[in-house]
């Protein structure tokens, strides 16, 4: 079953940074602890650059915890994961992005439904 995942097809979902922030608030309680969620993101490995963490210091101590996670999610750990995903497999097999607005669960079915899969020349019916 993992080497059927690490080929099946995969989609990136896009969202703003604000929704993705306001998801992840909601999901993980230890960004309720700024200080702490530093902690826990500066010990992953890879780790990120001195120079975000220098700077996420600075938005610890002003207080700025939205701009924080606004930047650990896209200043590194969408890296982060883009580059894991990428060396999971020599073999990808990208669909287009799934574009939300919202990762509510209407508005994020509606715009997983506007993926449209083509089969491959090869793999289409002869007609």
């Amino acid at each position: 079953m993992c080497d059927a995942l690490a080929i099946a097809p995969v989609a990136s979902l896009d969202a703003p940074i604000a929704v993705r922030v306001a998801a992840w608030v909601a999901d993980e309680p230890l960004c309720a602890d700024p200080q702490a969620l530093l902690r826990e993101v500066s010990a992953l490995e890879p780790p990120p650059s001195p120079q975000l963490l220098g700077r996420w210091g600075a938005l610890v101590a002003g207080g700025v915890a939205g701009v924080l996670l606004a930047s650990i999610l896209g200043e590194f750990l969408d890296g982060a994961y883009a580059h894991d995903r990428a060396t999971r497999s020599l073999r990808q097999h990208p669909l287009p992005a799934i574009v939300a607005a919202s990762l509510a669960p209407e508005p994020l079915r509606d715009a997983a439904a506007k993926q449209v899969i083509e089969p491959a020349a090869d793999e289409r019916p002869a007609t």
